[in-house]
């Protein structure tokens, strides 16, 4: 299965929006099977974007416990705002092969020039 940076994003979006401070179950997205969903979601895991429970209760239900770590919260913020989501996979695909590093590279590299270009002066 290959890694789809669109449903990267949503599951973090899906996480950060949670209402307590965990998301308590994989949530649907339209186009995304439950697998991919959990594929993606174990990739956040060895990413080190998650940390994540996942057990069975004593009723035997399925129970899922997901919370952003540090380092997720840092790349959910430079690929937040989707306008410069969209600039940057556009970016992204004209490079051809990216990774998660560069990918969060160009994010703030868009967010950089949307800064200029409203006149915020970066050091």
């Amino acid at each position: 299965m290959k890694r789809d940076m669109d449903l990267i994003r949503a599951i973090l979006l899906a996480i950060d929006g949670a209402p307590g401070a965990e998301l308590r179950e994989l949530p649907n997205f339209d186009g995304y099977s439950h697998e991919q969903v959990a594929y993606h979601a174990r990739m956040l895991k060895q990413a080190g974007f998650v940390s994540a429970i996942d057990a069975t209760t004593f009723d035997g239900e399925d129970y899922l416990e997901l919370s952003l770590s540090w380092d997720g919260h840092e790349f959910l913020e430079t690929v937040r705002d989707g306008e410069l989501w969209k600039k940057t996979k556009e970016s992204a695909g004209k490079v051809g092969n990216w990774g998660v590093k560069l990918l969060a590279e160009l994010a703030i590299g868009a967010a950089r020039a949307k800064a200029a270009r409203l006149g915020i002066p970066l050091a």
